[in-house]
């Protein structure tokens, strides 16, 4: 068995790059990030535009491209010989895919947790697929349509009872209670262009060693759908989460608990960052890692404050929603008050 220091000297050098799904932004992850940190990794939780804290608005896009610019800017400052864990939760599977399809050598593994994974099969074929799959609605999710003729559907966010009952219903309330505070619109785009922008190639996208992370109870992209995307586009790792739900990357329990689902998903990028270790000898021993570029910054969360890093991230997140209630268009007068109510209720818990 390894001894903890050595452990600790290796681990301690890798560096996650976190990236969200639909209508979520980089607080989803905020425990992740501290549980993460806590193993003395470096991470880097982002917003994609328009999303989490990110000041453009969802009109402002006009195709996948520009959503996920904030992670390709990121990939793109990182120095030459600097590699990183990059993670994709939900949607965010297609982002990072984009993204070992355009940064291959700065990626010494990517991780889909319960995500889309697209490569023979295309976007807009594994998308139709899961939709094919599940057994419900989109709900009370608010579609937005174009002012133009055709009235094509542009973006939408998903409703509270969709939140509650597809991507929640195994998640603790706080956790739905912050969702529900903080989703946004995301943009829906032209199959054609999709098809384009997702281009992926066995050189580039396919030479990423890949794993995927199974949510077994997951309503939105159900155990099927994700068996089937893994079928279809194999990957070098699989590892299953019991008795989760789609938001696995949200505490399933208690955090004094010592077996959760939050606990499992750590774990297992844990482990994948030791496996990738020993096939690639010595693969971080000289890396410098680029400095965090958002919202879980370390200089501006560590201080002389006796909050914890989540509380800090938790905080940072709602006052910005507070204060810029005008410029998110879907947060009404009473989730305002409602907002500052939680800042103070979610520190119990």
């Amino acid at each position: 068995m390894e001894s903890n220091n050595g452990m600790e000297k290796t681990l301690k050098k890798k560096h996650f790059v976190l990236v969200h799904g639909a209508c979520h932004g980089a607080w989803s992850w905020y425990k992740v990030v501290a549980l993460l940190r806590a193993e003395g990794h470096r991470v880097t939780a982002l917003d994609m535009a328009a999303a989490g804290v990110h000041p453009t608005q969802v009109e402002e896009l006009r195709s996948f491209s520009d959503y996920c610019k904030p992670l390709m800017e990121f990939m793109a400052t990182l120095p030459p010989d600097d590699t990183v864990v990059l993670v994709g939760h939900s949607m965010g599977g297609i982002s990072i895919s984009v993204a070992m399809e355009m940064f291959p050598r700065k990626i010494a593994v990517a991780i889909f947790v319960t995500a889309f994974m697209p490569a023979d099969l295309s976007v807009p074929v594994i998308i139709q697929e899961c939709n094919r799959q599940m057994d419900h609605s989109f709900m009370d999710s608010q579609i937005s349509f174009s002012k133009e003729k055709d009235k094509t559907p542009c973006s939408i966010i998903f409703g509270s009872k969709f939140l509650s009952t597809v991507l929640y219903q195994l998640s603790p309330p706080e956790d739905l209670s912050l969702a529900t505070l903080l989703v946004r619109p995301i943009g829906l785009y032209d199959d054609a262009e999709m098809l384009k922008e997702t281009f992926l190639s066995t050189q580039n996208y396919g030479s990423v060693p890949r794993a995927y992370i199974i949510s077994e109870e997951d309503k939105f992209i159900k155990e099927d759908s994700q068996k089937w995307m893994i079928q279809n586009n194999p990957t070098d790792d699989v590892k299953t989460i019991c008795g989760s739900d789609h938001m696995e990357i949200a505490e399933k329990s208690k955090s004094d608990k010592l077996l959760d689902e939050h606990e499992q998903l750590r774990s297992h990028l844990q482990l994948k960052g030791q496996q990738i270790d020993c096939e690639i000898e010595n693969l971080f021993d000289h890396a410098d890692f680029g400095r965090m570029v958002h919202d879980f910054d370390e200089e501006e969360m560590i201080g002389e404050s006796n909050e914890t890093p989540i509380e800090k991230g938790i905080q940072r997140a709602l006052k910005f929603r507070v204060s810029n209630a005008s410029m998110i268009k879907n947060l009404s007068s009473s989730q305002v008050a409602c907002d500052e109510t939680l800042m103070e209720n979610v520190m119990k818990h």
